[in-house]
């Protein structure tokens, strides 16, 4: 069984062209892996999403509102493949482009609505994600750290490579946010679908990015890490 690589600056100067081929190797493990999970938590957030407005719909004290919410249903079920075919391609590509080429996450939505309507709910959705990022920093604080210093230290073996962390909160979530601009529902909804995303994916994240340091463990980047404070970064040893 091949030797798992050490990511050092040693090994990087002795292995040249064969690390950086290993490196590339292991980043699309990752990519395999945490698109997995993500499909499988996003299978379920539409599941939920579906039963959630049937509730409201059933509950609601006039027709109007019954109908708003059968409509984001219909709007849902028909965009369901779509959204997640779209969140899918945009995390892949998180692997794959730096920052610097894609596109900006607060363009405005596909649809009809008026500017001024699209830009009060575009800050409303900024607001949104900007708190669901914070969110998982902070819950993911110590796994996400280690993962991003281990991410970084295999970029540093890659000539293509990308964003040093393809999986970082900020990233995640503007692609689900850019995914689900095909949704045509008010802001209420969209802030639920939002509302689910952290319940469920954002909740999730700290499971997946602990699965992948381990995997990276056992090839060999960075397999040691250690943290003096919470003030601190990530340093190896």
């Amino acid at each position: 069984m091949t030797e798992p690589i050490q990511i050092s600056t040693v090994a990087r100067e002795r292995r040249g062209e064969d690390e950086r081929l290993t490196a590339t190797a292991i980043l699309a493990e990752c990519r395999i892996r945490s698109l997995k999970h993500l499909n499988e938590v996003f299978a379920a957030l539409f599941d939920q999403l579906d039963d959630t407005l049937f509730e409201l719909a059933d509950h609601s004290d006039n027709n109007a509102d019954q109908n708003r919410y059968f409509d984001a249903m219909r709007e849902v079920r028909l965009k369901r493949s779509e959204i997640e075919r779209r969140f899918r391609d945009g995390c892949t590509r998180l692997f794959h482009e730096p920052a610097s080429a894609r596109p900006p996450a607060d363009t405005p939505r596909e649809g009809t609505m008026t500017l001024s309507l699209v830009a009060n709910d575009d800050l409303e959705e900024s607001l949104a994600i900007d708190n669901l990022v914070a969110k998982i920093e902070a819950e993911c604080d110590d796994e996400l750290g280690a993962f991003s210093q281990r991410m970084t230290a295999l970029a540093a073996t890659r000539r293509d490579a990308a964003e040093a962390n393809p999986l970082a909160p900020r990233a995640l979530c503007d692609a689900f946010r850019a995914a689900c601009s095909v949704l045509e529902v008010e802001i209420e909804i969209r802030l639920l679908v939002f509302k689910l995303f952290d319940r469920l994916v954002a909740a999730s994240l700290r499971g997946c990015y602990h699965d992948l340091n381990a995997y990276l463990v056992t090839q060999g980047v960075l397999p040691v890490l250690r943290r003096a404070s919470a003030e601190t970064p990530w340093v190896t040893r």
